[in-house]
């Protein structure tokens, strides 16, 4: 393999580390959202089964 192809390699692969890098940091910001969403989700679902209650009690 010529000294050339090898540099190209190595540029390539490092590129590539550079993307997995940044999905991984996707993904873990993507987790978080997720987290965000389910906690806001449960909140919602209490506040409305509270709600509900209160209303048919009267």
């Amino acid at each position: 393999m010529a000294n050339h192809d090898i540099q190209k390699s190595q540029h390539l692969l490092k590129r590539l580390e550079e993307e997995m890098n940044f999905l991984s940091s996707l993904m873990s910001q993507a987790q978080v959202v997720a987290s965000n969403l389910d906690m806001t989700w449960t909140a919602i679902r209490v506040t409305h089964k509270n709600w509900k209650k209160d209303t048919e009690e009267i």
